[in-house]
C-alpha cells in the first residue's frame, strides 16, 4: 500500500508570517507566487487559504484543474465551480 505524500507548499517571511497585518502578501515575489501555482497544479488535492485563492483568482489560475480544490475560510463565498471546490471553515476531521 502506497502512503499519500503530503506536500507543504507557502510563503513565509524570515519571521515566520504567511501575511502581514491585513492580508498584505507584498513580501512575496510574483516568481514564487507563480512557482506556488505551476507546482500545484500537479496535486491531488489542493487546501488552500482565501487570500490564496483571490490570487489564484486574479491570475486565471482557479481552480486548479487536477486537484480537489479546498479553500480554508471564515467569508462566505459562492461556489460556481461545483463539487471540484469546497469553501470552508470546518476542521479537516
Amino acid at each position: 500500500m502506497t502512503k499519500p505524500k503530503v506536500v507543504v507548499y507557502m510563503g513565509q517571511s524570515l519571521n515566520g508570517l504567511i501575511t502581514k497585518d491585513g492580508d498584505d502578501t507584498s513580501f512575496l515575489s510574483r516568481k514564487s507566487f507563480l512557482g506556488f501555482q505551476d507546482h500545484s497544479q500537479k496535486a491531488g488535492n489542493l487546501i488552500i487559504g482565501r487570500t490564496t485563492y483571490e490570487m489564484s483568482l486574479k491570475t486565471n489560475y482557479f481552480p486548479f484543474k487536477k486537484a480537489l480544490n479546498i479553500v480554508m475560510t471564515h467569508e462566505p463565498i459562492k461556489n460556481r465551480w461545483g463539487d471540484k471546490v469546497i469553501f470552508t471553515d470546518k476542521p479537516p476531521k
